[in-house]
């Protein structure tokens, strides 16, 4: 594929047209991420390793090889992120357009680009785009990164997340996402697009726990550039952000609700539902007598009315109370 920035990490900027080639190198990985021009890798041992593009501090090191400009600095082969060593080991890896993120015994640690606060590790502000543009704002406040902050040269923690057991990491072009032990997300950096989840268009310079996916048992987590997924456990997957070419696969009717009954697809800023099957669809006339009556009195005991519980437990066929609440934070 493409190695313009070393991308390959086989010591050339060469084209690999040839079949897959190994970097060279003596150890055994067990993760690897790709970013826009660059990758990451984690061996078996919790070395972190990163070779590519490192313009902006997206590999963890101000060392590297020019290879069109002054400042087009590249690290043609895997080289040991030994910034990490007082972090060790860590757990999981991920590359976003100009950042790297990874999962350490009690937190994130992040590094390179920081200009929309996809790294985390800056002061709490927040702000759109559109303010970076000169355009009027979505937020009531917004605060740009400071100049220290915009790349950062070497992994620093998420301050927010310290002591916080993370599952894992995963970036997108622009922000960030991480999924707790206790099934909590996270997201963090541009929000353009709603890929945050968190119901606006801010921008967030530190993590903020999407509530949209309360009591939704997630199990994983996956980024584009503008937008984002998540795999619950009953196997059914919720998207959110950028839809203008379709990528969140949502049917979604059209701004004026008039659409003659064909769904058009359109930008949505908060958690949605992917309907993927047809028994998830509403039912219009539950009846109690088909209903488990153990999950029913469940779901009236976290608050949920009567009439919408009855629903939710037939569309599901009694699967479950978690399956149950999904459903309806889908009708929502």
């Amino acid at each position: 594929g493409s190695n313009s920035s070393g991308q390959c990490g086989i010591d050339s900027i060469e084209e690999v047209v040839r079949p897959p080639t190994q970097p060279e190198s003596c150890v055994r990985w067990a993760d690897c991420a790709l970013g826009d021009s660059h990758a990451c890798g984690i061996t078996e041992d919790g070395s972190v390793y990163a070779w590519g593009l490192n313009d902006r501090g997206q590999c963890a090191s101000k060392e590297g090889t020019s290879t069109s400009g002054a400042h087009d600095f590249c690290l043609l082969r895997p080289t040991r992120v030994s910034a990490l060593d007082s972090f060790q080991p860590s757990t999981c890896v991920s590359c976003g357009f100009e950042h790297s993120c990874c999962v350490i015994d009690g937190g994130i640690v992040a590094w390179g680009s920081n200009e929309y606060g996809q790294c985390g590790t800056s002061a709490a502000v927040m702000g759109s785009d559109a303010d970076r543009r000169g355009h009027q704002p979505h937020c009531s406040s917004s605060t740009a990164p400071s100049s220290s902050d915009i790349c950062s040269w070497k992994p620093r923690p998420v301050r927010s997340l310290r002591g916080v057991r993370v599952v894992s990491v995963v970036c997108g072009h622009h922000h960030t996402t991480c999924l707790t032990f206790q099934g909590s997300v996270f997201a963090w950096g541009s929000n353009s697009s709603g890929q945050l989840g968190l119901g606006d268009t801010c921008n967030r310079q530190q993590p903020e726990m999407i509530r949209a996916l309360w009591a939704t048992p997630v199990v994983a987590l996956a980024c584009g550039s503008s937008h984002t997924v998540a795999l619950t456990r009953q196997r059914m997957v919720l998207s959110w952000g950028r839809a203008k070419y379709g990528q969140l696969g949502l049917l979604l009717q059209s701004e004026e609700g008039e659409d003659g009954g064909q769904g058009t697809l359109k930008q949505s800023h908060s958690a949605r539902f992917c309907c993927v099957s047809p028994s998830l669809k509403r039912q219009r006339t539950p009846h109690v007598s088909m209903v488990n009556q153990g999950q029913l009195s469940s779901l009236r005991e976290m608050g949920i009315e009567e009439g919408e519980a009855l629903a939710a437990l037939e569309a599901t066929n009694n699967q479950g109370v978690e399956l149950a609440i999904e459903w309806i934070f889908s009708q929502r």
